[in-house]
């Protein structure tokens, strides 16, 4: 099923295209046995793919990663991934089964280290629920600094067939959607954003300024109370409709390019192995070096696939 041409439509709708700045060794290779059957054998380690930003459904992992369209088994061949997603989608007939056929996965650790284990691959939106509020076209903030859940599973997933973290960014993963931008605190306010106009209501005391910011504080909170009891939240979109470009629920035809950085080879540190409990000093110092190496991906792609008025990237929590 991931290798039907139909997808293929889907991927040139945007369109989204896969570059890499090395190439990734195969976890697998394909090698004839006795009966003259395939079988994969295991050469290489297996991987992590961490991709941000989440945008509002992070469409570069839900319409590049889950099919062949993009061209992923010539990009990275004997590698095997798995989208990631929340239990509760697999809680809905049939489309749990549609979901199941193009690789996707729950994001539960015992199953994710499983995976893992028999040499699978697994990418994690990281940022999650939260960072999908922060979606908007010409911002690229991310949650990271609070995200080390992923580096651990890393560490206690490791074995003698070894492990990588790679850094995957998606640019124009936040301009498919205009999005109603509901948090107004200072670490993602746009430098260049005006104020709000001072006009007041008739027979009141209340601007508009104000009725605005308070309009958008209690949707801020709803939304919070989504992500944090439900796992999941809910961006105020407005884009293109099939037959109008004013007013829809389309995302709009631009491009994401979702660009791969360099592996990050996971090993354990100060005399610990396979095994050892997990240790702060180690996630500490493994997620420094993954945030080394999305700044890397970061600084190669920026001034190709960024516009000019986007922001810089930058780490809000």
């Amino acid at each position: 099923i991931r290798r039907f041409r139909c997808w293929r439509v889907l991927v040139n709708y945007f369109p989204i295209k896969f570059h890499k700045l090395v190439d990734l060794e195969p976890t697998f290779k394909d090698t004839p046995d006795t009966e003259n059957k395939r079988i994969d054998e295991r050469i290489g380690p297996s991987y992590i793919f961490g991709y941000h930003p989440h945008g509002v459904i992070a469409t570069g992992v839900s319409s590049g990663f889950t099919n062949n369209g993009t061209g992923w088994d010539e990009m990275f061949p004997g590698i095997k991934c798995f989208v990631t997603t929340l239990v509760n989608q697999f809680r809905v007939p049939f489309y749990r089964d549609y979901l199941m056929a193009l690789g996707v996965t729950t994001v539960v650790k015992k199953n994710l280290k499983l995976l893992l284990n028999k040499g699978g691959s697994v990418v994690i939106v990281v940022g999650g629920a939260r960072e999908s509020l922060l979606a908007k076209p010409g911002l690229n903030s991310i949650v990271l600094n609070r995200r080390k859940g992923f580096v651990k599973l890393a560490l206690e997933s490791l074995d003698q067939n070894g492990l990588c973290l790679v850094p995957v960014y998606g640019f124009g993963e936040n301009d498919i959607y205009n999005v109603f931008f509901t948090d107004d605190s200072e670490a993602n306010r746009s430098d260049d954003s005006e104020d709000d106009e001072e006009l007041e209501f008739q027979d009141s005391g209340v601007t508009f300024g104000e009725a605005t910011k308070k309009f958008k504080k209690f949707v801020h909170q709803f939304q919070l109370f989504l992500k944090n009891n439900f796992g999941w939240t809910l961006p105020i979109v407005i884009s293109r409709g099939i037959f109008n470009y004013d007013f829809g629920i389309l995302p709009y035809r631009k491009s994401i390019n979702v660009v791969f950085g360099k592996p990050i080879r996971i090993s354990r540190l100060n005399g610990l192995t396979f095994g050892d409990p997990v240790t702060q000093d180690e996630i500490d110092y493994w997620h420094n070096e993954y945030v080394k190496g999305l700044l890397e991906v970061w600084k190669w792609g920026k001034p190709q696939f960024s516009e000019i008025t986007d922001e810089d990237l930058k780490i809000v929590e």
